[in-house]
């Protein structure tokens, strides 16, 4: 083995090392490197703060649009919500919705919210009369505990809703159906009149497709004369 000494170095390798390291250092980026450990960077994918998707799709119903919103969306649980993020006059307002596709949806690339129109509401104004398709909205991480839970429920669900509200139950009908949800759901709907109701043409057909989901429709102002 060579054995190293001060007679062995040359001087000449060393006479330009400060100025090599000071280019160097110079030249390197400003920005202090961040080690990323896989596990948080798929724990940020699947559950991000604030996600930004575009409106691909609206259907329009009566005091009502159903608005689809398409991107890399984070995963949920049926029955939860999501908060909407709208700058209205330079000011954030947001507004909570719950997600009426199914988590499949969401493994698909799109969640499917309603918004109703409100006497006096801000939000759900602006979001009727501004968003379209193609509008880059801002929304959070679905959220809520508003869902079906083994440990705690029987397996027979009766779920009452009216109006609008009757989107986290299109949610955990569809997981039902799609076999990600195990128990048997029966839906009273109460809406004034038949032409209020939401998703009728879903529902009916989501029933009609599983015999673990039953919908019954209760109109309040349909046999008044």
């Amino acid at each position: 083995m060579k054995k190293h000494n001060l007679n062995s170095l040359n001087p000449a390798k060393f006479a330009d090392l400060i100025k090599n390291r000071e280019l160097s250092v110079s030249s390197a980026d400003s920005a202090y490197p961040l080690a990323e450990f896989s596990p948080n960077t798929l724990a940020n994918s699947l559950h991000p703060k604030k996600q930004k998707l575009r409106i691909t799709e609206i259907s329009d119903f009566k005091n009502c649009k159903v608005f689809k919103l398409s991107g890399q969306c984070a995963c949920f649980t049926a029955g939860q919500y999501i908060n909407v993020y709208v700058n209205i006059d330079g000011k954030v307002c947001s507004r909570p919705y719950s997600l009426a596709s199914s988590p499949k949806d969401a493994s698909d690339g799109f969640y499917q919210i309603a918004v109703k129109a409100v006497d006096g509401g801000l939000v759900s104004k602006y979001i009727l009369q501004n968003w379209s398709v193609g509008t880059l909205v801002e929304v959070s991480d679905p959220i809520g505990n508003f869902t079906y839970e083994p440990l705690r429920d029987c397996k027979n669900v009766v779920g009452i809703a009216g109006g609008s509200g009757i989107t986290p139950f299109m949610s955990l009908a569809k997981s039902v159906l799609e076999g990600s949800e195990d128990f048997n759901l029966t839906i009273l709907y109460g809406c004034r009149k038949e032409e209020d109701i939401l998703f009728r043409f879903e529902l009916d057909s989501l029933a009609e497709k599983c015999d673990r989901l039953k919908v019954i429709y209760v109109l309040s102002e349909e046999c008044k004369e």
